[in-house]
């Protein structure tokens, strides 16, 4: 009979367990209580993440609100026995080791209540079981299986975004993911044992509240932490997260967002006169097809008029990323732009970014909120937004009959995938100019 289960006089399987005495107001209840079911295999396929529930939760009890994972309650084992050069293959080299560390073992035990039959101390926590283990057996006894929890604290340190305002984001969408799992899962599952009904029950979820598109990326997140942690923990790869399917949206994601007809990005430019950071940051993204949150980070160094094919750099730095490599590029300023561009080169004063109000990526969504407030004056259509004005880029210029990789060079699109990617030198500045030249030729 599985631990804490009997079969009550319905002949249900029911796990039953008290809650120690000195745990009882912290978690507000005197027993776990659950129904596993009316069959021996529904209790013994239910046992295994209730039980482990249950374990967490009076374990964090015991730790305050906090528990470490099998995998961080070794290590810090391993700077314990580093640390008082305790022997980590064995129970000790010498006798004077050994019974010093038979009698730190019994002090730990002696902390918690024991079974009357068994002699087994009662709800101890799994890293004061570990911390036992090691000191009777040595480190490499003590069973330390990478968890999904262990999955997510590896990549968002190793991962970590340098901008804090993207790192914050990153931390908060990670975490969102990493508590669904959790949730959906009942139990910090090892990610050896993460199953492909696993990963269904995870999207299921999810689609519950989102749209397909938020639940892929949310996925594609946690498929990410996955593959990173097995292959630094060297576990072997589970690809369980690997082609699921999801039901069609809609829209297809060309009709998702429209580009602007001329006649609002015409009285975009007459909204805007009153404000002149924002019209000269519509122009460049008009001219240039540019993303904001590019040119929001602009240096004034990376705007270039004195060039025989006056231009803008867009390139990572220490206050901006790239989201892909491939989005490093010059491009040309003509019309308007060019005009905007040389004001805002003679006017610089010395000062670091072009429009430093909006510089910082934290002030990149207030940029946003005043654009659109702006735009749905003049079109209440969703899916007209900001971003729209690069569509309209990509349309004037295949209508300009510009072929399709010096398009992809003036947009930042990838051109490629693999090596291909990296062959040449990418397209002159002069022939970005002469396409944009013909796509503003009136202007």
């Amino acid at each position: 009979m599985l631990k804490h289960v009997k079969i009550d006089a319905n002949g249900r399987y029911r796990y039953r367990r008290r809650v120690p005495q000195a745990l009882q107001a912290t978690l507000g209840v005197t027993e776990f209580i659950k129904t596993l079911g009316r069959t021996e295999r529904e209790a013994i396929a239910a046992y295994g993440p209730y039980h482990h529930l249950v374990e967490q939760q009076i374990a964090m009890s015991r730790a305050g609100g906090t528990l470490k994972s099998s995998i961080e309650a070794k290590g810090d084992i391993r700077s314990f026995f580093q640390m008082h050069k305790l022997d980590p293959y064995s129970s000790g080299k010498t006798e004077s080791e050994q019974t010093g560390r038979e009698a730190y073992a019994d002090e730990i035990i002696e902390k918690y209540h024991r079974d009357p039959i068994t002699g087994h101390p009662e709800d101890i926590t799994p890293e004061d079981r570990a911390m036992v283990i090691a000191l009777h057996s040595g480190i490499e006894a003590v069973v330390a299986e990478p968890t999904i929890t262990d999955a997510f604290k590896l990549y968002l340190k190793e991962k970590a975004l340098a901008d804090p305002f993207k790192r914050q984001k990153q931390i908060n969408n990670f975490n969102r993911i990493e508590r669904d799992a959790l949730a959906v899962w009942h139990a910090d599952l090892p990610l050896k044992r993460i199953t492909r009904q696993n990963a269904k029950d995870l999207r299921d979820h999810l689609l519950t509240r989102m749209k397909p598109d938020s639940v892929k990326r949310q996925i594609n997140n946690i498929k990410a932490v996955v593959a990173y942690a097995c292959r630094e923990f060297e576990v072997p790869r589970t690809d369980v997260f690997l082609d699921l399917s999801y039901p069609k949206e809609a829209l297809e994601d060309r009709e998702k967002r429209l580009p602007l007809s001329p006649d609002i990005i015409d009285a975009m430019y007459g909204e805007l006169k009153s404000d002149v950071v924002l019209s000269d940051v519509w122009t460049l993204i008009h001219y240039t097809g540019a993303q904001n949150a590019e040119l929001l980070s602009l240096e004034v160094r990376h705007i270039n008029v004195d060039h025989k094919v006056p231009h803008v750099i867009i390139e990572a730095t220490d206050t901006r990323s790239l989201k892909d490599g491939w989005r490093k590029r010059e491009v040309p300023l003509v019309g308007k732009a060019l005009a905007v561009a040389k004001r805002i080169v003679e006017q610089a004063n010395g000062r670091q970014f072009v429009f430093p109000e909006y510089a910082l990526t934290s002030k990149h969504d207030l940029f946003s909120n005043k654009m659109m407030k702006r735009l749905r004056r003049h079109t209440k259509d969703p899916r007209h937004s900001l971003y729209s004005l690069r569509h309209s880029m990509k349309d004037a210029l295949r209508d300009a009959d510009v072929s399709l990789d010096l398009q992809e060079a003036i947009l930042g699109h990838s051109t490629g995938s693999g090596s291909q990617a990296n062959y040449g030198s990418g397209h002159s500045l002069e022939r970005k100019q002469a396409a944009l030249l013909k796509v503003f030729r009136a202007t």
